[in-house]
This record gives C-alpha cells, structure tokens and sequence, in this order.
C-alpha cells in the first residue's frame, strides 16, 4: 500500500512538472502505473 502512494506521489509530480503535454503524459503514465501494479502484485506473491 505504501510503495502505491510513494508511486502516485511521484508521478503527481511529474504531471505538474510537465503540464505541457498533459494529455501524452497522463497516457504514458498510466501505462506505466498499469504495469508496475502488476510487477508489485506479483513479487508481494
């Protein structure tokens, strides 16, 4: 649950950061929570 917030903290930052290209960002980023979670889950297992 920790590593989850630590995480969305980050990438919270990162958006403020690049407000710029908002849209590509929130995409990628996404992506990239999608598939940490799975990577988290599965080493918890």
């Amino acid at each position: 649950m920790r590593m989850r917030s630590v995480l969305a903290h980050h990438l919270y930052h990162l958006i403020q950061a690049n407000q710029e290209d908002k849209q590509t960002k929130n995409l990628l980023l996404l992506l990239v929570v999608g598939v940490v979670d799975k990577v988290v889950e599965r080493v918890k297992l």
